[in-house]
C-alpha cells in the first residue's frame, strides 16, 4: 500500500495536478479502508458493474422519465420519482427475482438443486467453477480436519486450504479466485466430488442463505406472473 503511494505521488501526473493531490490525500486516503483490497480481507463483496452508480440512476431518471416531461419544477420532479422512477425501479426488481425463480420456469437438469432460486449471475458463477472442479483428480483432494481440506492446484505445485466455516467463522479458500469474490471455488466444487459426507450444505447457512446470493422470496411471492414479459434466459427454460 505505501510503496503504490510512493509511486503515484511521485508520478508526472500527480505532481502535476495540485487538485488530485488535495482530493486524494484530503478525501481518498482518509476513507482508504472503505476500498482498499487489503482492508476488506474476509467481508463479502458485492461486484458493481458500473463505475458509479448513482450517476447510472441519474442518467436514467433524466433520460427515460424526466425527458418527456412537461412539469420541470421541483414538484414535477418528486411526482415523477414517486410516481413512476421509483415505482418502475422496484418492478423490475421484482420481475428479475420472479424470473430467476423455480415458480416461473423450471431450472435446466444439469443445474443442481442448491443452485435454484439464486440470482444468475451467481449461479453462472457456481456452475463454471463446478465444471472446471471436474478435471481436478481426487488424489490431489486430501482432507487434514473435519472442515479442512488441501487440494492441489491444477496450474502450479502450490496446494490451497478450504475450510467450510461455522456459524461464526466464514467459509475461505486460499485460492485467489474466493479471495476476489468470496463465492464458491472450483476446489471446493473439488471437495464436494470426493468426499460423500461434504457438500453445499456443509456451508453455513448463514453464509448460502444470504441476501447477496439467493433470491427475495418476499417479492417473488408479491409477483403477478401473467405480467411478466418472456425472457429467454440462460439459466432457466
Amino acid at each position: 500500500m505505501s510503496s503504490a503511494v510512493d509511486t503515484l505521488e511521485q508520478s508526472e501526473a500527480y505532481m502535476e495536478n495540485p487538485k488530485l493531490q488535495k482530493y486524494f490525500k484530503n478525501v481518498w486516503l482518509k476513507e482508504k479502508e472503505r476500498w482498499v483490497s487489503m482492508y476488506r480481507v474476509g467481508k463479502m463483496r458485492v461486484p458493481v458493474g458500473t463505475n458509479n452508480g448513482v450517476e447510472r440512476q441519474n442518467r436514467m431518471l433524466k433520460e427515460c422519465h424526466i425527458k418527456f416531461q412537461v412539469d420541470k419544477s421541483l414538484s414535477g420532479l418528486v411526482k415523477v420519482l414517486h410516481k413512476d422512477f421509483l415505482p418502475a425501479g422496484y418492478k423490475k426488481y421484482i420481475d428479475e427475482n420472479a424470473l430467476a425463480s423455480d415458480s416461473y420456469r423450471s431450472y435446466l437438469n444439469y443445474i443442481p438443486p442448491y443452485l435454484h432460486n439464486r440470482p444468475p449471475k451467481i449461479v453462472k458463477h457456481c456452475m463454471k467453477r463446478l465444471n472446471n472442479a471436474s478435471s481436478i483428480p481426487t488424489d490431489d483432494v486430501t482432507r487434514v480436519g473435519c472442515t479442512v481440506f488441501k487440494v492441489r492446484s491444477s496450474e502450479s505445485l502450490l496446494e490451497y486450504e478450504v475450510y467450510f466455516g461455522s456459524e461464526s467463522e466464514f467459509p475461505k479458500c486460499s485460492c485467489p479466485d474466493f479471495k476476489k469474490w468470496f463465492l464458491p471455488c472450483k476446489h471446493m466444487f473439488a471437495v464436494f466430488n470426493k468426499y460423500d459426507d461434504v457438500s453445499w450444505n456443509s456451508l453455513p447457512k448463514w453464509y448460502s442463505d444470504s441476501v447477496y446470493i439467493t433470491l427475495d422470496n418476499y417479492v417473488i411471492k408479491t409477483s403477478d406472473y401473467n405480467s411478466l414479459k418472456q425472457s429467454d434466459i440462460a439459466l432457466s427454460r
